[in-house]
């Protein structure tokens, strides 16, 4: 009896593995289909973020002034936008945030995947 008991953990933990070798493989996959950022796209895209963290930063002062969450009205009005212009601009924001954290792990999984290369042949 001990014996299966031991090989079906055995089964499971390699299981396991498979999977976490499988997402992790999927995973780069995906994220080398991320096509690389122009210049120009990086320029406009941090200019977005960089709206998006000022109007969060606005929001979280009204936040403590009122000391609750305001209504998006009152978060539109103090940016000096309407509610749809504000729900627009966030929109907006939030691709290129998503677009930049996309490109830039794309980047990060190159130079770890150069590294690691160099790593192997120098254990050669």
């Amino acid at each position: 009896m001990q014996p299966a008991i031991i090989n079906n953990k055995e089964n499971s933990a390699s299981a396991k593995q498979r999977l976490n070798t499988d997402t992790v493989r999927a995973f780069l996959v995906q994220i080398g289909r991320v096509p690389l950022l122009t210049r120009e796209q990086e320029v406009f895209y941090a200019q977005q973020v960089k709206q998006l963290m000022q109007l969060l930063e606005i929001k979280e002062k009204l936040t403590i002034k009122i000391d609750s969450e305001p209504d998006f009205s009152v978060w539109a009005d103090a940016v000096g936008m309407t509610e749809s212009q504000l729900q627009e601009t966030l929109d907006k924001c939030e691709f290129a945030r998503q677009k930049m954290i996309e490109a830039n792990l794309r980047l990060v999984v190159a130079i770890a995947k150069n590294i690691s290369i160099i790593i192997w042949s120098l254990s050669i």
